[in-house]
């Protein structure tokens, strides 16, 4: 993902920081969270990790 294509998602969607998931490689949100490295957004959205492990949840 370019950091153009990360600048054109929603204010608001939310970014996944579970680098143990095993979908991670493949996951959009996940690779959102990676881009907060070199984007300049003062405020984002995280899932909270516990939820989406205990309920066996992956990111899309």
């Amino acid at each position: 993902m370019t950091l153009e294509q990360y600048n054109q998602l929603p204010y608001d969607y939310a970014h996944c920081a579970g680098t143990h998931c095993e979908k991670a490689s493949q996951c959009l949100r996940h690779t959102s969270y990676r881009m907060l490295e070199i984007s300049t957004k003062e405020h984002y959205i995280v899932l909270n990790l516990y939820v989406v492990m205990s309920a066996q949840f992956y990111c899309s």
